[in-house]
């Protein structure tokens, strides 16, 4: 996994069609790492990832979205809001204890942002 940006985008990122992977992991990997260490937990590494852009572009589904992930859509690239909206219905998900690694992918599909996480022990 590489990549890290927290600028939140808005609009359409996609130069030639309505769907589109989006560079950068727009603060969501920050966004983990705090949640953890505020439940007591240590940081994670991680990035965005090729695995976990398919999964984004595709909502969540198919074969890339392994081992674990998680999935949410949101109207601007926001990380600390995806992470909040996974949060709510995943806390137990994002607070793994075995989690070693979080890869992020982003993708723009019919006028929304696809986040994924995945997660590796």
């Amino acid at each position: 996994p590489t990549g890290s940006s927290g600028a939140v985008r808005h609009g359409d990122p996609c130069p030639s069609s309505s769907t589109c992977v989006v560079d950068g992991d727009g603060g969501a990997l920050a966004a983990v790492n705090a949640y953890r260490t505020s439940h007591g937990l240590s940081a994670v590494n991680g990035g965005v990832s090729p695995n976990a852009q398919t999964c984004a572009q595709n909502k969540g589904s198919g074969p890339t979205c392994v081992p674990h992930y998680a999935w949410t859509s949101l109207p601007v690239q926001n990380g600390a809001k995806a992470v909040a909206k996974i949060a709510a219905f995943g806390s137990d998900w994002l607070l793994d204890r075995s989690t070693q690694t979080v890869s992020v992918g982003w993708a723009y599909v019919g006028g929304q942002y696809e986040c994924v996480l995945l997660k590796a022990p």
